[in-house]
């Protein structure tokens, strides 16, 4: 007991350690995987379970050959209150059994353990369970105990079967340098660990995870370019989305083949997420959505692994004053893991840094008044439709427009939920404000309908927009400030006519009055 390897200190640091795993690893967080805690003693196997308890880390269990009966239990004790190992571990045996016999107990807790490992997540071993015992859903082997030869590489089997397709690899995490230089470990599988067996038993039992992590990103790299060789050409945006989606204006669409081809899409991208996160990049740079909550997992992931992210998002330019809840968790997740979350793109430079270098300048201001337009049909479906383009005005207005007839109350229930869409706008307005140390008192969106008035072609919605019907919309957003600056913005997406062009105006109010 008073050595440094079994000293409840170091036992709880251990502990520490695999539930911030179960928090943070794919297959122990979402439940999907478990794992398995090797100690080195029964009455070590007793402490950890007694450490994970108080820690509030409730789903585990013991299984050894220890036998709580009454002839267990050794009556001399070691000095003074001080109980005896023996009496520790019944007490602590008989609090987990909780009434049920051995027997009882460990085939409930080993039949969750394989068949449902979200509700058994650990089971704490010393040597039973290390052989013959198959559980598919054990992803981690966390090994506190000495162990080599024939015992080491049944232990290492315990976490090498195949489950779904969400298990990559089998994890061991050793805390007793059973494995000592792991490079040698992995290229001479006759020293060290595993000095004794034949080098053909073993080879492949350990695998470097980086290379392996290499070998399936170009493997998945190469499944999606097979995937989209049925993108005709010129493999634009609008012909990647009639591959997964389907051209509805052109009729006879089978959804089936539609569907598979998403699923083995969004299959495969889940493979290259999961095998570039193995590769531990130095960033990752998300450009996929405009919504916050629509890049979470992405954004999650690489804060609970400690990956800086850069994303393109608009909301994550500023997304406190949008959606809180979820830009708190980012937050604090990854400043837990030392990293940074971060959102730019466009707006970064042309909404915010320009504008608020114009601001600082000017000896006073009244108003900042800015607008910005661009043409839906580069951005594909689904932007075109959340502008409203091709809707007659009365549809406009029941489908896009009245989302934003709420009150001020009502609004931010919502952003509380998570639920709200702000317009690019409403974040830039959020940022701005702050930048320029304002005080937004109250902020508005309202969504206004654009017209042409000629037919306009919509190849993006392979349709004829009637004149007079919306091509898009204009997003206005206006924050009125304690300091009595008023900040009025619009972002206005549509379907381009022939003399359209994307074009940013902005003009600072004050002295002097200052428009780019």
């Amino acid at each position: 007991m008073s050595t440094v390897f079994s000293s409840r200190s170091r036992l709880e640091k251990i502990a520490v350690d695999i539930i911030e795993d179960f928090e943070t690893k794919p297959r122990l967080k979402d439940g999907r995987g478990n794992a398995m805690l090797v100690a080195g003693s029964i009455y070590s196997a007793c402490k950890y379970y007694e450490i994970f308890q108080k820690m509030g880390f409730k789903k585990c269990a013991i299984v050894t050959s220890f036998n709580p009966g009454v002839g267990s239990i050794r009556t001399e004790v070691v000095g003074g209150d001080e109980e005896t190992e023996t009496f520790e571990q019944y007490e602590i045996y008989k609090e987990m059994l909780n009434g049920k016999d051995v027997e009882t107990f460990e085939k409930e807790v080993k039949n969750k353990f394989i068949n449902e490992p979200a509700q058994m997540k650990l089971l704490i071993v010393v040597d039973k369970l290390l052989t013959g015992f198959d559980t598919p859903p054990t992803t981690y082997l966390y090994l506190d105990k000495s162990m080599k030869d024939h015992g080491l590489f049944q232990a290492i089997c315990r976490v090498n079967r195949l489950d779904d397709e969400s298990k990559d690899f089998g994890y061991i995490v050793d805390y007793k340098q059973l494995f000592g230089k792991i490079k040698d470990a992995v290229t001479d599988y006759t020293s060290g660990a595993f000095e004794g067996f034949d080098e053909q038993d073993i080879s492949g039992l350990i695998k470097n995870r980086i290379d392996e992590a290499k070998n399936d990103f170009e493997e998945a790299l190469e499944k999606l370019d097979d995937l989209c060789q049925g993108v005709k050409a010129p493999k634009s945006m609008i012909d990647y989305q009639h591959f997964f989606c389907g051209n509805y204006a052109v009729g006879n669409v089978n959804e089936e083949i539609f569907v598979a081809n998403r699923e083995r899409l969004y299959r495969l991208v889940s493979s290259l997420v999961r095998a570039y996160v193995e590769l531990k990049p130095d960033i990752a740079i998300v450009t996929t959505m405009s919504l916050i909550k629509d890049v979470e997992e992405p954004l999650m992931l690489c804060a609970e692994l400690g990956i800086n992210a850069i994303t393109t998002c608009e909301e994550a330019f500023f997304p406190g004053n949008s959606n809180p809840i979820l830009t708190h968790r980012l937050d604090e997740m990854a400043k837990k893991n030392n990293c940074t979350i971060t959102g730019s793109g466009y707006q970064d430079i042309y909404w915010g840094q320009l504008i608020s270098s114009i601001a600082g300048s000017t000896h006073k201001i009244t108003k900042i008044k800015g607008s910005s337009s661009y043409n839906v049909e580069d951005y594909g479906i689904a932007l075109a439709k959340a502008h409203g383009a091709g809707l007659s005005l009365e549809d406009f207005d029941k489908e896009v427009a009245a989302a934003d007839r709420i009150s001020d109350e009502e609004r931010l229930d919502i952003i509380k939920r998570g639920e709200f869409a702000p317009s690019y706008m409403w974040n830039v307005n959020g940022w701005l404000a702050e930048k320029l140390g304002l005080t937004i008192i109250s902020q508005t969106q309202k969504c206004v309908p654009q017209i042409h008035d000629k037919d306009l072609f919509s190849s993006t919605l392979n349709m004829n927009i009637k004149a007079g019907d919306a091509t898009g919309m204009s997003a206005v957003v206006t924050s009125e400030t304690k300091e009595g600056i008023v900040l009025e913005t619009e972002c206005i997406g549509k379907v381009y006519a022939e003399d359209e062009f994307d074009k940013n105006e902005w003009t600072v109010f004050g002295e002097p009055d200052t428009s780019i």
